[in-house]
């Protein structure tokens, strides 16, 4: 268990630095996105876009590989029925994590390709005016995409070097966001078949840990119940108790009085 734990915590630390691969991408992104930046600058932003999305991939496999791994192992703790249920429910909180972290990514990129897909259009419609929406978007879509850059260039009556050569490279870009998008739906599909099979397991586990605790709930408000039962009950034997002691002092007085105890007693003792 001590070794699940500190793998645990290893996970949830890569998981961490695995958000801040996700929040350092946008920020590069929308550097390209809102900032006006010269070739060089570009350059350097888009070089270090692919350091991050290499790094994600590396990382996010890596933590895919790992939860496999414990996912597999934890069936040997299944005797000890408390701590299999602790891991599952680590393992399902870290599976959900890392999810929504791919997730966040996949959209971070579609936002850069659809920015990338603007930009190809703009430079398709400066190649070749006459063309229409329809014939520019499917280009941009196409998987010859490099082929139709080309030939609009060659056609178009603006075409210009610089303009295609930007063109090239939007294209370049918007290529390696959909092969990135393709790999990391993969991951999403493996990550899913990984743990599809013990999400019910967990599941019903945290129902009922949900069920456990609300039975605790119901306990407790009946144990109070119980306790301040108790204390009224206590009360009322006190009081009780106390009014038979007055109403026997009472009589006792009354008793003394009517016989005359203390007129008997002194005739005793003269």
């Amino acid at each position: 268990m001590s070794l699940f734990t500190t793998s645990s915590k290893r996970i949830s630390e890569n998981l961490e630095l695995l958000e801040r691969y996700c929040e350092d991408y946008n920020r590069l992104v929308r550097c390209i996105n809102t900032s006006i930046l010269d070739d060089s600058e570009e350059k350097v932003t888009r070089q270090n876009i692919e350091e991050v999305n290499a790094k994600f991939k590396s990382l996010s496999k890596s933590i895919k590989d790992k939860i496999k791994a414990h996912t597999d192992d934890i069936s040997n703790y299944k005797e000890d029925r408390m701590n299999y249920k602790v891991m599952k429910l680590h393992l399902k909180a870290h599976t959900r994590k890392l999810t929504d972290l791919i997730n966040r990514y996949r959209e971070l990129q579609f936002i850069q390709k659809r920015n990338e897909e603007d930009r190809l259009k703009m430079l398709f419609k400066i190649a070749n005016r006459g063309c229409s929406e329809e014939e520019v978007a499917e280009s941009v879509k196409s998987k010859d995409s490099r082929v139709n850059i080309a030939s609009h260039y060659a056609l178009g009556q603006n075409s210009k070097k610089l303009c295609l050569a930007e063109a090239e490279r939007r294209n370049k870009e918007l290529l390696k966001i959909r092969d990135m998008a393709k790999e990391l739906d993969e991951l999403c599909r493996i990550i899913s078949e990984t743990v599809s099979i013990k999400a019910l397991e967990i599941d019903n586990f945290a129902d009922e840990q949900i069920d456990i605790e609300a039975n605790m709930k119901k306990a407790n408000v009946e144990l109070e119940a119980t306790l301040r039962r108790k204390i009224r009950r206590k009360k009322f034997i006190r009081w009780l108790l106390f009014i038979l002691f007055v109403c026997v002092m009472i009589y006792a007085s009354y008793k003394c009085i009517k016989d005359d105890w203390l007129g008997r007693w002194k005739k005793r003792e003269d």
